[in-house]
């Protein structure tokens, strides 16, 4: 398996330095095999995605959004959502009064739109109904619409079933998403660097590595609220709320989340930090900072059991049940990578 892993790397190498010179060649990541499952592949998903989460206050669903022009009825008052800023009055128009039901009532036909950009005609509260019933479970994290690729894309692909090689040129969202939605277990593909996005504020950046361009789109997730998944609240106020776990560590390229396996971890309003096993207790402390305009949340804990978490954590996203957190070695060494889990 070893073998066959070296083989398609080289082959997805050859690929990309074939299609540049060699002044380029020295900003190639050298780990450039990406899959369905890697975590710039969900970085890449959530930015080319069609938005469907902002307007969750009109049609009570993060699967799809609806395309306007909307009419509706609610809490007595007709009104027609044309733009993103009319989100805003529907808001209004909600919480306007405490005693009235708060359901809108849809003009039907209207048109949905799906993460993939496909669009449906609902014609009735029925089958908006039972549309809504298949979305299946809520995704945990969303779209990322602060910061977008800037086409045209380059991609190398390589099937280990086929064995063949190719290229595909992506030009636009649309196509970016499917892509890599629509990625076999069997199938690697690495990306032509450069690489250029768009921040919201209009910057340009360039992104050499895949490295570069997974920090690059998790540190411009600070700019995303709400969809960035902390809906405006104070990390404060979520992790000192009930107990967590370590869902996954990841060290570099090696998985070390079983090391915490029984752990459950206290936050307190004080900054003090408790870790629990098996009724035995490691007492410690936590903190938060603002650093370069971003969250650090810092751990300690006494003893060297739990010595890989006393970091400076970069806080990459969270929600009351979910915290993402990052840690780069100075220097540029290794990453690791830590998730929280609300118990």
């Amino acid at each position: 398996m070893k073998k066959i892993i070296l083989i398609v790397t080289a082959i997805l190498l050859s690929v990309t330095y074939s299609c540049q010179d060699e002044s380029e060649t020295q900003y190639q990541n050298p780990l450039v095999g990406l899959t369905k499952t890697s975590p710039l592949t969900s970085l890449v998903s959530r930015v080319t995605q069609q938005p469907t989460y902002y307007d969750n206050c009109f049609d009570g669903s993060s699967c799809f959004c609806m395309v306007l022009p909307v009419t509706a009825i609610a809490n007595g008052q007709q009104f027609t959502v044309q733009s993103y800023d009319d989100y805003y009055n529907v808001s209004e128009i909600l919480e306007e009064f405490s005693t009235d039901d708060d359901i809108i009532h849809y003009t039907f036909p209207l048109t949905i739109k799906y993460k993939n950009y496909q669009q449906v005609i609902v014609n009735s509260k029925a089958e908006l109904d039972v549309l809504k019933s298949n979305c299946g479970a809520e995704a945990t994290f969303h779209e990322i619409e602060c910061i977008d690729f800037v086409y045209p894309i380059s991609v190398n692909t390589y099937n280990t079933d086929t064995q063949v090689p190719s290229t595909v040129s992506i030009t636009n969202n649309t196509q970016w998403y499917n892509y890599v939605e629509g990625l076999g277990v069997n199938q690697i593909y690495s990306l032509v660097f450069p690489v250029t996005m768009m921040k919201s504020n209009g910057q340009t950046v360039i992104f050499n590595t895949n490295a570069e361009l997974q920090f690059g789109i998790e540190n411009a997730i600070n700019d995303c609220v709400p969809t960035g998944g902390t809906g405006g609240a104070e990390f404060s106020t979520f992790i000192t709320s009930g107990s967590w776990h370590v869902s996954s560590f990841i060290d570099g390229t090696e998985n070390h989340t079983d090391d915490f396996n029984g752990y459950n971890f206290t936050f307190s309003s004080s900054r003090i930090a408790i870790a629990t096993k098996n009724s035995a207790s490691i007492n410690g402390s936590w903190g938060i900072h603002t650093e370069a305009g971003y969250k650090e949340f810092e751990l300690y804990f006494e003893g060297n059991t739990l010595d890989k978490l006393e970091e400076d954590w970069h806080v990459i996203e969270y929600t009351a049940t979910l915290v993402r957190l990052r840690h780069q070695s100075n220097g540029g060494g290794d990453i690791h990578y830590l998730d929280l889990s609300k118990n």
